[in-house]
C-alpha cells in the first residue's frame, strides 16, 4: 500500500513539474542565423548555444522565462506559454545605441531652442 502511494505521489509531481522541449532559432534583423547565441532559463543554471544554423533546443515550463544573448546584439527575454516553438529576432547593438544617440540628439536641440525662445 505504502508503494502504491509512493508511486502515484511521484506520477503527480512529475506532472506537476513537468518540463517541454523548447525549440526554435535565433536571427538578426537580416534574418541571417546567429551561431553561437545564448539562451538561459532565468533563475537557473540551465542554458543552451544556437548551432552554426542559429537553431536550439532548451528544457523549460511554462511559466519560465528565457533570456536570448549574443555578443553584438541587445538580449531579449520571453516568457514561455504553451508554445514549444520560439523563434527570436536580436537587434545589432550598434544600430540600437545610434538609434539611442540620435533620439538624444534631437531631444537636446529641441532642449536648445526652448532655451532661446525663454531668453
Amino acid at each position: 500500500m505504502k508503494k502504491a502511494f509512493l508511486v502515484v505521489l511521484m506520477l503527480l509531481s512529475g506532472f506537476v513539474y513537468s518540463q517541454d522541449s523548447i525549440s526554435g532559432s535565433v536571427t538578426d534583423e537580416n534574418n541571417s542565423p546567429i551561431p553561437g547565441a545564448s539562451i538561459v532559463v532565468e533563475g537557473t543554471n540551465r542554458g543552451v548555444v544556437t548551432d552554426f544554423d542559429g537553431n536550439y533546443s532548451i528544457n523549460a515550463s511554462t511559466g519560465e522565462q528565457l533570456t536570448f544573448s549574443s555578443l553584438g546584439f541587445s538580449s531579449q527575454t520571453v516568457t514561455i506559454g504553451n508554445q514549444t516553438q520560439i523563434n527570436i529576432s536580436l537587434a545589432k547593438l550598434l544600430i540600437f545605441l545610434m538609434r539611442l544617440l540620435s533620439q538624444d540628439i534631437k531631444l537636446n536641440k529641441e532642449e536648445h531652442f526652448l532655451v532661446l525662445l525663454e531668453q
